[in-house]
């Protein structure tokens, strides 16, 4: 199991699936299938009615065509101008077809674009943030699977398995190299599991590290007992996990032995996959090293979950029909882990999300790029930031970070934290500022503006934590890369300003061409320190 960082808090457990998220993701493929038709229908109808009005106009036509001919020696001029207008025929088929001066019929390409886009309004939109930061129209790309395509049967549990793992190693495109031989276990039992193998995998010394991170941050409040709050978090929310230590992989299923309903097919078909990649791929080494860079760690666990969730996708788009993807979201197990996600800080319930969301959309770019091939390629060449996941063509562009600044310390008394072996520094990354500008002081009312845009300015970060008792003083030092329409240093003091709006004495922000640091401590004395 890896230690990873609780900023996406996963709590060690790389490979899990949260139930609420994993639903409201397969509910885009329902969503894409159920607007399609609908249109279909509608464009149907549409056209049904064009035509009769078109057999309408085309007999007044044939009958003023007739009088036209009777009268053409006695009148002057075209007689087909006289009878269609002065447009003559061409203009009227010219109508008929692309829309023209006929606004009665309209035109057949207003009609096509109105089936994928166009006037139906923004998808996107209407899954909020659903698909993280793909479009619908690129996301649409990458489902590619055939409705109907995947059949699972209803022979049995042992029998769905076993179809299952055949989809999955269609979809991939690998097979696996030995029988799979899931676990399936109460949702009870399932929270207990989480609970032991993320109190193993997280430590008291990265906890606290966090902790003091975030409440400096003012994303969580003193005193806030993160470790035990990310305990109850994953006890309601996971559906699934696969421990590449050990090749366990179990699924939440309460119908012991029965069939599996919908909810626990695609479970299982994501959990499959991530056993798929690690036998024929094997995920990056760094996710087993403690000493690894969290921000490092992030990057892999968004590849890995990314390429899992989008399978998943192509799993779902294939094996269940319209009604069973609609009919998850109604499952009790989804509203009680949305409902319990809501009570959570931001930084939690939103960082439990980001790998799977974020994810999809890398492994989208990587699959709208060259295939499941491409996607496989990441994993002897994964990602290194967060950057990377957010905008993948810096990925794709084989872009590298700048090294920040180191600015200064706190001064005599105070303590480097340093749990990683890293004297004290680790990443800061792109998916950190999205999370404090989406919610500066953990409050979504304050977030600023496009706020995604704003990260793509990121070029590299670093931060630093010293403890003295119960105090901390933290340094974060950016780098702008001068992409995008925003400067980073105006993001960050727009962020200062919405995250401490009563002007905190100990929140300093200070810019120098494309360096940026800010520094955060007790009093504005130790916050001067911090900036060297």
């Amino acid at each position: 199991m890896q230690t990873q960082s609780a900023r996406w808090p996963t709590a060690a457990i790389v490979i899990i699936v949260v139930l609420s998220i994993l639903i409201a993701i397969v509910g885009i493929a329902g969503v894409i299938g159920a607007i399609s038709v609908g249109r279909m229908r509608e464009a149907n109808a549409d056209l049904e009615q064009r035509i009769v009005a078109s057999e309408e106009r085309i007999r007044d036509l044939e009958a003023d065509l007739a009088a036209a001919q009777q009268a053409a020696e006695s009148q002057s001029g075209d007689p087909l101008a006289d009878a269609f207008g002065a447009g003559g025929l061409g203009d009227l088929l010219s109508g008929l077809l692309n829309g023209g001066s006929g606004d009665n019929l309209g035109g057949l390409e207003d009609l096509l674009n109105g089936l994928l886009g166009g006037e139906g309004g923004d998808l996107g939109d209407l899954l909020g943030g659903a698909t993280g930061g793909l479009d619908m129209g690129a996301l649409g790309q990458c489902l590619t699977t055939a409705p109907g395509s995947l059949v699972i049967g209803d022979q049995g549990l042992d029998g769905q398995v076993d179809d299952i793992a055949a989809a999955v190693e269609e979809i991939r495109g690998l097979t696996f190299p030995s029988e799979i031989d899931p676990i399936f276990v109460s949702s009870a039992e399932m929270g207990e599991r989480v609970r032991d193998l993320a109190a193993e995998e997280y430590p008291p010394e990265l906890a606290d590290f966090e902790t003091r991170l975030w409440v400096a941050l003012g994303m969580l409040e003193p005193g806030y007992d993160l470790a035990g709050e990310q305990l109850d978090l994953l006890d309601s929310a996971v559906a699934g996990y696969y421990d590449p230590d050990t090749g366990e992989l179990v699924v939440a299923a309460d119908s012991a032995g029965e069939p599996l309903g919908a909810v626990d097919q695609v479970t299982l078909a994501h959990e499959l996959i991530h056993a798929l990649t690690d036998a024929r791929l094997q995920f990056p080494d760094s996710i087993e090293d403690p000493t690894a860079d969290p921000e490092h760690g992030r990057a892999i666990q968004a590849l890995i979950e990314g390429d899992a969730t989008l399978g998943m996708q192509q799993f779902s788009l294939g094996a269940l029909d319209l009604m069973d993807q609609f009919g998850m979201m109604l499952d009790p197990r989804v509203a009680a882990s949305q409902a319990d996600l809501a009570d959570f800080p931001y930084i939690l319930s939103n960082g439990l999300q980001l790998p799977y969301l974020e994810g999809m959309s890398f492994a989208c770019a990587l699959y709208a790029d060259g295939g499941w091939e491409r996607v496989d390629q990441a994993y002897a060449n994964p990602p290194d930031t967060t950057a990377e996941i957010l905008f993948p063509d810096l990925y794709l562009e084989d872009w590298s970070p700048r090294q920040p600044v180191a600015g200064g310390d706190p001064g005599a008394g105070w303590t480097l934290l340093d749990w990683i072996g890293s004297q004290g520094t680790i990443g800061f990354g792109a998916i950190d500022l999205l999370n404090i500008f989406s919610a500066p002081g953990d409050d979504t009312n304050a977030a600023l503006d496009e706020a995604r845009d704003r990260v793509e300015a990121w070029g590299g970060g670093q931060a630093r934590l010293w403890s003295q008792g119960e105090q901390t003083a933290l340094l974060i030092s950016l780098v702008d890369s001068n992409a995008g329409e925003f400067r980073l240093c105006q993001s960050m003091l727009d962020w200062e300003a919405a995250a401490f709006p009563n002007g905190e004495a100990g929140v300093l922000v200070e810019c120098d061409g494309e360096n940026v640091l800010v520094a955060i401590g007790p009093d504005e004395a130790t916050a001067s320190s911090l900036l060297g």
